[in-house]
């Protein structure tokens, strides 16, 4: 299926990150490449977004209480756009904004909120890639703006979870089989996974 797109979803930059897309840089770079091979995509196919832009040295100081769901929200669905979802007539404006400003995260920034509401109502009706949490907190995220996804490890070396080769290659291969289901399958466990998001990272 060289159409299907892919959005993971991490938890905040780390201090190496070496450009503005996530991950890149970081030891945990190399991890998600292995993983989108293991799960048979291109990267082409893959678009990455963090779920606040927050810089810290370790993902768990990121708490819930700082994170801006609604920007997360936006930052998710202008993903979607720029991996050439769609573009219905109703975003050619929005799009116009985006092209002027050079780069998609910063065409809303001067906007009232209200306008910016709109536009997020407008994105809403893209179809969207499908979705996979990296962690806990990209879990919660996702669940607070009702968005199914699978979840993955959060790729960081330390992670026990990533470090138990067995059981990594099982959701892996778990996962695999998510991607390449049918919309009526692959929204089968998302109450589990929308029920285990109120859980503290």
């Amino acid at each position: 299926m060289s159409d299907l797109k892919v959005i993971f979803v991490g938890c905040n930059p780390s201090p190496h990150n070496t450009t503005v897309e996530p991950f890149v840089g970081t030891k945990s770079h190399k991890t998600i490449r292995e993983w989108v091979a293991t799960l048979g995509l291109l990267p082409a196919q893959c678009g990455y977004v963090n779920v606040t832009d927050e810089v810290t040295k370790k993902a768990s100081e990121v708490k819930k209480k700082d994170v801006n769901v609604r920007d997360f929200n936006l930052g998710l669905l202008l993903k979607a756009l720029e991996m050439n979802i769609g573009q219905p007539d109703a975003t050619k404006v929005m799009m116009a904004k985006m092209q002027a400003a050079g780069r998609l995260e910063e065409a809303f920034t001067p906007m009232p909120k209200e306008e910016m509401e709109a536009h997020i109502e407008k994105l809403k009706s893209l179809p969207m890639p499908k979705v996979i949490a990296l962690g806990k907190m990209a879990v919660w995220a996702l669940g607070k703006i009702g968005m199914p996804c699978f979840e993955l490890p959060h790729p960081s070396g330390l992670n026990r979870k990533v470090n138990d080769k067995e059981a990594l290659q099982k959701t892996l291969a778990d996962c695999k089989s998510w991607l390449y289901s049918t919309p009526e399958e692959s929204t089968k466990g998302d109450e589990n996974d929308q029920a285990d998001s109120s859980k503290t990272p």
